[in-house]
């Protein structure tokens, strides 16, 4: 089911890493914002060791991590989190980009329909590549706004450029980091099962009741601003 630990306070600790890990061992990844505007994404880590290594020399804050379950899409490093939002949602394995990126935490049932139906109506070309739920997601909120997270199944972290960070969905906070489930636990988590249904892109359904939270890394300054919108 995967687990996203948006760090805004702090790094997450060892034993948090080793539980994310262990808890969604198909690859992590993280990014975070650069100084010339840019997000930097490292991801495609196979092994706790891999990413640990990694981690220690990460010293910026924020950042979002992403720990994957493959429950779509092969085990491979480039089907680790984050994905592009662009209409191509082109994958990328580590570098600095110019467009936002999307983690996610959850299944999307019918994301096979979903893409078709953008194919064959002309919103998109076909993707190259390998194809999972999440790289979907990324490429429609490229075509029709962020916005359409509300409609898909799952919480998401949507990290931009100018370093805005928005968290869609429920979060355990623990000290300054956010976590999408209780996988940074020692004990086992129990994965959600969602109850899907078809959505009808060209009419995107809005969701009664949703929650997110907003931060961002106010240029040259070491502070966070934090703001909690409830829609």
């Amino acid at each position: 089911m995967c687990i996203i630990a948006a760090c805004e306070d702090r790094k997450m600790t060892s034993q948090e890493i080793e539980n994310c890990f262990k808890n969604n061992g198909d690859g992590a990844g993280v990014a975070y914002c650069t100084e010339n505007g840019k997000i930097h994404v490292e991801k495609g880590f196979m092994t706790l060791e891999e990413f640990q290594r990694y981690y220690e020399t990460l010293d910026i804050l924020p950042h979002v991590a992403h720990f994957r379950i493959a429950t779509s899409g092969d085990v491979s490093p480039e089907m680790t989190h984050p994905y592009k939002i662009e209409m191509e949602s082109r994958l990328v394995i580590t570098g600095d980009i110019e467009t936002p990126v999307l983690f996610h935490n959850g299944v999307i049932g019918d994301y096979n329909a979903l893409y078709l139906n953008m194919l064959t109506s002309g919103m998109i070309d076909m993707l190259r590549g390998p194809i999972n739920d999440t790289r979907v997601a990324a490429v429609m909120a490229a075509v029709f706004d962020e916005e359409i997270l509300q409609s898909l199944s799952g919480k998401f972290v949507v990290m931009k450029p100018d370093g805005i960070i928005t968290m869609w969905g429920d979060f355990e906070s623990v000290n300054g980091v956010h976590f999408s489930n209780n996988g940074y636990k020692k004990i086992a988590y129990t994965p959600c099962v969602y109850n899907l249904s078809l959505i009808h892109i060209s009419e995107p359904t809005r969701l009664l009741s949703i929650s997110y939270a907003v931060f961002c890394l106010k240029k040259k300054k070491k502070n966070i601003q934090t703001t909690h919108i409830y829609k």
